[in-house]
This record gives C-alpha cells, sequence and structure tokens, in this order.
C-alpha cells in the first residue's frame, strides 16, 4: 500500500499545469508564455495549487486521491481528460503510472517515452530521472511482434484492437502473455493466430493472405469506447460493439512517484 512518504512525494512534484481554457497566465496581451529550454536554469513551473482552478482543479485532486486508492481506471479517465484539456506534458507521466500499476507496460512505455521527450523541460532534474528509469522498466518488461503481409493494406488487429495497416512502420509493443493477432483484406481470406510471448522477446510473423482469397470478411472489434460506429479499413468493415467493456488488470503495488 501508499505510505506517507510516498503520499509526501506525490504531492511534492505534483504536476505544474498548463491553465485549462478559459484560464490565461498574467503575461501582456500577445506576449507569448516563455517555457523553459533543457539545461536552461529558470523557475519551475508553477504547481497545480497555483494554476488550476474550479472544477479543473478539483478533478486533479479527485484524481490523486484515486491513484493513491488505487483506482487506477478513475484515475486514468481524469488524467486523460486533464492532459486533454491542458496539453501539458507531465501528465503523460500520471497516466503511464497508471498503466503500469494496471501491469499495461506497452501503453506505459508510451506514455513515459512521449513525457521524456514532449516535456523534458518540465521536470526538475530529479523527476525526469524517475521518469526515464519508470520508462526503461517498461520497455524491459515488454515484448514485439514484427507483422509483415504479403499484400499492402491490409488490416492489422491485435486482440481486437485495429493498430494500423500492412506495411506497418515499425514492431508492435505488446504485454507479455499470449495475443490474438488477426489481419484480413477484403477479397482474402483471414489470417488469425494466438501468439504467445515473453518480456523482451521480438516475435516475428509472416502473414500469407495471397494464397487464401476469398470474400470480404466482418473484424469484430471490442473495447470501443464510441458505441455503435462502422467503418471500414482496407476494404475490411470494423465495427465498434457498443455492448464491449474493459476490464483492467486488478494489481495492486506500492506507488513510488506522482507528478
Amino acid at each position: 500500500m501508499i505510505t506517507r512518504r510516498a503520499l509526501a512525494l506525490a504531492l511534492s512534484v505534483a504536476v505544474a499545469l498548463a491553465p485549462p481554457a478559459g484560464v490565461a497566465y498574467a503575461a501582456p496581451a500577445g506576449d507569448a508564455v516563455p517555457s523553459a529550454s533543457p539545461g536552461e536554469s529558470s523557475t519551475p513551473p508553477a504547481s497545480l495549487a497555483d494554476t488550476l482552478t474550479g472544477e479543473t482543479l478539483r478533478d486533479y485532486q479527485t484524481a490523486r486521491t484515486l491513484l493513491l486508492h488505487h483506482d487506477h481506471v478513475g484515475a486514468l479517465i481524469r488524467f486523460t481528460r486533464l492532459y486533454g484539456e491542458t496539453h501539458d506534458p507531465r501528465l503523460l507521466a500520471n497516466m503511464g503510472l497508471c498503466e503500469k500499476e494496471m501491469q499495461r507496460m506497452a501503453r506505459a512505455a508510451d506514455l513515459f517515452e512521449r513525457a521524456v521527450s514532449e516535456g523534458a523541460s518540465f521536470f526538475a532534474p530529479d523527476q525526469l530521472a524517475q521518469v526515464e528509469q519508470l520508462r526503461d522498466a517498461a520497455l524491459a518488461a515488454v515484448a514485439h511482434l514484427r507483422v509483415s503481409v504479403d499484400v499492402p493494406g491490409a488490416a492489422i488487429v491485435v486482440d481486437d484492437r485495429l493498430v494500423g495497416t500492412s506495411p506497418l512502420a515499425g514492431d508492435l509493443r505488446v504485454d507479455r502473455g499470449t495475443h490474438r493477432v488477426r489481419v484480413a483484406k477484403a477479397g482474402y481470406g483471414e489470417w488469425t493466430r494466438d501468439i504467445a510471448v515473453v518480456e523482451g522477446e521480438t516475435r516475428h510473423l509472416q502473414v500469407d493472405l495471397e494464397g487464401d482469397r476469398g470474400t470480404p470478411i466482418w473484424l469484430w472489434v471490442t473495447g470501443a469506447t464510441i458505441a455503435g460506429v462502422a467503418l471500414v479499413v482496407a476494404g475490411v468493415s470494423v465495427f465498434h460493439s457498443s455492448s464491449s467493456h474493459e476490464t483492467p488488470g486488478s494489481a495492486q503495488s506500492p506507488l513510488r512517484v506522482s507528478w
């Protein structure tokens, strides 16, 4: 469980967000608010308590409380909403921490990477070092899928999530365990495999659709956030089920840091 020391650390390094819509810095009209560049000596951005007001501040405080009480889904929803309102990259680290606590290390690694690359100058040096350590730990815990398809424009779905069309620009990060991979294109058959991977592994999947032509097929994608929306990708109908629901992991571990 979270200790008082961890709580104090979370409070001491609370994210200094940019103001939400409708809230402005006290800067002359027309002047851009300066931001520090890496290595530049400047006063750190104001804390949330000094920046946020009203509902936005209450939303952050609720998110932090939920995180400390292991309601990672609730905290992630609120941190994500705050990031959409403020675009402060330090919130990405908070979102990554939620994903890490739910053992979704591939997503956590992506968020920690973005936090470092987009907002290195927003963190104090010790905070940035902590985010980099979390990023490296998450990257070490994931596996990679290298999906090669013999025809271009095929829809690639991993665990009922559309991840792109062939050819993919690079490897896919996935958590350790078993993943269902589906590849399909209109006029061809569907290639489906359950692939088990361990952390640190890179698995190469060679998909042959040319030799298995068929009729257009449906790919049913679960975990959608918008119900009843149909779309077509690479000539393949993809339907987001209105009855789908994501069930996150329930693993709990001590939180060492929050931003």
